[in-house]
């Protein structure tokens, strides 16, 4: 039997959002269909058009986040399917103080203590650093922070431990915004228990 995890939502009309459960890893249609956990409602923390990535190898258009009672679940939707090498990843301010952590030279997204970087999984596997000093890497935290990455199609699926995002300090939850084809965000997010 595959275990299943709350992931997010999707959008399926401006005012409703379905939840979707899935697991950190691969599942089909009908098992997903088949979870009966209680509706937690989450529509996309941040959004995108499709079409003005440039010449980027991705387009960012949406960015789900969920968890449970151990996990952080990151979804990731792209406008096409991701191909050769391209990066992303996404800037967590955790302690909710831009005058803290890392200094981008953009206020509004000055602060972040955490990086989840991700990137074709043939490449490499995706990972949590200490990014503070605005420099961060796959070695920051034991086992790559406990990253572990799904790409399927146009989307990205990245699960955190919680517990990882409390090591630099507690919090109730993160100021996030994507980098990846762009700059995107911020958009603050509440873990939900």
């Amino acid at each position: 039997m595959t275990r299943t995890r709350r992931l997010g939502t999707i959008a399926l009309a401006p005012f409703f959002c379905l939840t979707l459960a899935a697991s950190a890893l691969a599942q089909s249609e009908d098992e997903l269909h088949e979870k009966k956990a209680p509706a937690k409602p989450r529509c996309p923390l941040i959004e995108d058009p499709a079409g003005n990535a440039g010449p980027n190898p991705i387009d960012f258009i949406r960015l789900f986040v969920d968890n449970d009672a151990t996990q952080v679940y990151f979804r990731v939707d792209f406008a096409e399917v991701p191909t050769g090498t391209w990066t992303a990843g996404l800037y967590l301010n955790t302690d909710l103080d831009q005058v803290t952590g890392c200094d981008v030279g953009i206020p509004q997204l000055n602060g972040s203590e955490y990086y989840v970087g991700f990137s074709n999984p043939e490449l490499a596997p995706a990972f949590v650093g200490d990014v503070r000093d605005c420099m961060s890497g796959s070695d920051d935290f034991p086992n790559n922070g406990g990253a572990q990455m799904v790409l399927k199609g146009r989307r990205a699926t990245i699960s955190v431990p919680i517990e990882t995002l409390q090591i630099l300090g507690p919090s109730e939850g993160f100021l996030a915004w994507f980098s990846g084809g762009g700059n995107f965000g911020p958009a603050v997010y509440k873990y939900a228990f």
